[in-house]
């Protein structure tokens, strides 16, 4: 039975956008479902045109139907792209296989008699009328100034570019790149034979190198680590295991901001002890033969790609079940959050919850080879820009300087901080960290207004659910995040119904 008296926001239209809506549409929990986003189906993730670009995790892992993990590889083999599980494909496939899911599931929200409505514009804030009752306010559509929902769920993936401070003055210039993306913009307007310097060394600074070497321009990365993702080759089929949670909540206890407990030193030590032990749990593989110890980048890399290459990485099969057991004590314990973990290994932790794929990582050690390629290490101290053609960019950081033709930025995007205002309405447009007003977020990840402790019918992924919990566009950490928000809305759908749910994918 369809929900006549629900009508469903989807804020956000790309890979966990399109999933929510496919729960929906199963389930017949709405009698509208409006999806709201200026960009087209299948959002700024998957939207790359250039099959050089590719997707970052291998095809089992990379399904957006929460109740069937073969979905894509299916749709790879009715479209004739010859894959396997293990194989990664470019993003562009994926985003054609997001657009053929909502095409599927509005020819059966149709057939259902569900109402499904795609807005192309931005939702800046929510206001609440009444429980249960939600006016959202769009930007830039004036057909739409507003729309009225029941239930919403919040599926914007990241922000804008992060662009550091010190750009702030050249961002108008005309060889400027605030993000690599879109990809074919870049490339047509960086001049021929160039040198240019990318800021950033992690995926988006590697999707930026691959395309400009490709392109016959000399590349240099910088970044204050001057550190490569961590390469791996893919998961095993049955890459979930089970986690002791105790001693991990025992180690997230550890450490504290103030200083008051153990010294980093000693924390990053225990925590290593824990994954050496985890690790022998699973696999016969001695962990030295999994890491690479070196320091120099270009000798690092290249351990590395052997490692995967010799299937010797198996901590890449515990990443999932790893990151699950860490969001899960976030959930439970409210005293702790995302960034109570030690600082410094939490972002080495980073490098191996988004290392790059084989087939990337090993481009990137030929151009390396190649002398097109360099990944230097420091901050940019000064910088003279000109608009004249040629080394327009004289780029100075901690130990080194460089004339460059070009300057991209690749160092991520902005993570959403939204937040109640004084007015009682949910704020979606801000980047600022401010914890007043902060959304709190529960383990089905609805949200409560802090001001009131009173639970709406909002319900938030991705990246606006940082500071609880650990997060990344990586599809096997933000399918998850849709399957909870829609079982629970699904719940309460059927239970303002009076009846019970067998729900897909629990």
């Amino acid at each position: 039975m369809t929900g006549y008296n629900r009508h469903l926001a989807i804020v956000g239209g790309g890979a966990t956008g399109v999933s929510a809506f496919m729960a929906a549409v199963q389930n017949r929990i709405a009698k509208s479902i409006y999806i709201i986003d200026p960009r087209p189906i299948g959002g700024m993730v998957f939207g790359a045109t250039d099959d050089d670009i590719m997707c970052n995790t291998p095809v089992d892992v990379s399904s957006i139907d929460r109740a069937y993990s073969s979905d894509l590889l299916d749709y790879l083999k009715h479209v004739g792209v010859d894959a396997a599980d293990s194989s990664y494909v470019p993003r562009r496939v994926i985003g054609d296989y997001i657009k053929y899911n909502f095409r599927k599931y509005l020819q059966e929200a149709t057939r259902s008699g569900i109402n499904v409505l795609k807005i192309d514009s931005s939702c800046s804030r929510i206001n609440a009328l009444s429980r249960g009752r939600y006016e959202l306010v769009l930007s830039g559509h004036t057909v739409w100034p507003t729309i009225c929902a029941t239930d919403v769920i919040l599926c914007t993936g990241h922000g804008l570019p992060k662009v550091p401070l010190i750009f702030g003055p050249y961002s108008e210039h005309f060889t400027f790149f605030r993000s690599p993306y879109p990809e074919a913009e870049m490339l047509a307007k960086v001049p021929a034979s160039s040198d240019v310097l990318i800021i950033g060394s992690k995926q988006t600074a590697m999707d930026a190198t691959l395309l400009l070497c490709r392109e016959g321009h000399r590349v240099t990365m910088l970044s204050p680590s001057g550190e490569l993702p961590a390469v791996r080759r893919g998961f095993a089929p049955s890459y979930k295991f089970p986690i002791e949670q105790s001693d991990l909540r025992e180690l997230i206890a550890l450490w504290c901001p103030d200083g008051s407990h153990l010294n980093d030193r000693s924390i990053r030590k225990k925590y290593l002890l824990y994954l050496a032990r985890t690790l022998r749990r699973f696999s016969n593989t001695p962990v030295s033969r999994q890491f690479s110890k070196l320091k120099e980048t270009r000798e690092r890399l290249s351990e590395e790609i052997h490692i995967a290459d010799d299937y010797n990485c198996r901590w890449e099969d515990l990443i999932i079940s790893y990151v699950d057991a860490i969001n899960s004590i976030y959930f439970d314990c409210k005293e702790v959050n995302a960034h109570d973990f030690q600082p410094g290994f939490r972002r080495k932790m980073m490098r191996y919850i988004a290392a790059a794929a084989l087939p990337n990582a090993k481009k990137i050690l030929k151009h390396i080879g190649n002398d097109v390629l360099a990944v230097k290490q420091g901050n940019v101290t000064n910088i003279q820009a000109s608009q004249a053609d040629g080394k327009a960019w004289k780029v100075r950081w901690d130990g080194g300087e460089g004339r460059f033709d070009a300057v991209v930025c690749a160092t991520g995007f902005q993570n959403h901080h939204y937040y109640f205002d004084d007015a009682g309405a949910l704020v979606l447009d801000s980047h600022h960290a401010s914890a007043v007003g902060r959304i709190d977020i529960a383990h089905d990840l609805s949200i409560r207004n802090p001001r009131t402790n009173k639970r709406e019918n909002i319900w938030v992924t991705g990246s606006a659910t940082h500071h609880r919990i650990l997060t990344s566009s990586a599809i096997f950490l933000s399918i998850p995040q849709v399957t909870a928000a829609m079982n629970s809305m699904v719940n309460a759908v059927y239970e303002s119904l009076g009846g019970e749910h067998d729900l897909v994918g629990k």
